[in-house]
């Protein structure tokens, strides 16, 4: 799917998945409602060179790709531009600005970047995880390669068996908050065995 197309494709889905779409469009300060009311999505103008690389860089830090293709394949980068240009309070606009410059400083210094990410246990730039993460299972890549699409999954079942190494629904990713408010607890620190990205449980096996 084309990420630049995400708030038309958004206003498509409205009868399948209101709750996504109301909670998004309910932000106070949120420019959403327009799209949802039917209108094409607006153009999107990229970060500059150095801003967009770095981002790319980062959302592929957090979700890489392995046997299934990672956030920037996704066009999780695109994504973000277009929620940081369209969608953000000045306030949550700031404060991803703030959290690239860390990643881009992180960049900078050289070695592995996901060490200077980190505070103590607190990831850096959570704002940007969390749309990374939200960007990449809504996205088609996200939703039908690393997740199981099923539009008709049939009968109810609590207690469905689930071995380790099926892949979860990805329908379920509907209930995913899309607040961008910071947390109110520092996100644990992940766990020392090798995984693929920072502060971000590594993809179908966790």
């Amino acid at each position: 799917m084309d990420r630049r197309d995400i708030l038309r494709w958004i206003a498509a889905v409205t009868l399948t998945a209101p709750g996504m779409v109301r909670a998004m469009a309910s932000h106070e300060g949120h420019a959403m409602n327009a799209a949802v009311s039917g209108r094409l999505a607006p153009s999107v103008t990229p970060f500059a060179p150095a801003r967009h690389a770095a981002l790319d860089r980062l959302v592929d830090l957090i979700i890489p790709g392995d046997a299934t293709r990672g956030a920037s394949d996704a066009g999780v980068t695109s994504f973000i531009e277009m929620m940081h240009q369209h969608w953000m309070s000045d306030e949550e606009r700031q404060r991803c600005d703030a959290e690239l410059d860390i990643a881009m400083a992180a960049f900078a210094i050289g070695g592995d970047p996901v060490a200077h990410l980190y505070q103590d246990t607190r990831f850096k730039a959570p704002t940007l995880r969390k749309l990374t993460v939200y960007g990449y299972y809504t996205s088609e890549i996200g939703a039908s390669e690393e997740l199981n699409l099923n539009l008709v999954p049939g009968s109810y079942d609590a207690c469905a068996a689930f071995g380790t190494d099926d892949r979860a629904p990805s329908l379920n990713v509907w209930g995913i908050s899309m607040s961008l408010a910071p947390a109110q607890v520092p996100n644990p620190k992940p766990a020392s065995t090798p995984g693929p990205a920072p502060g971000v449980a590594k993809k179908k096996s966790a």
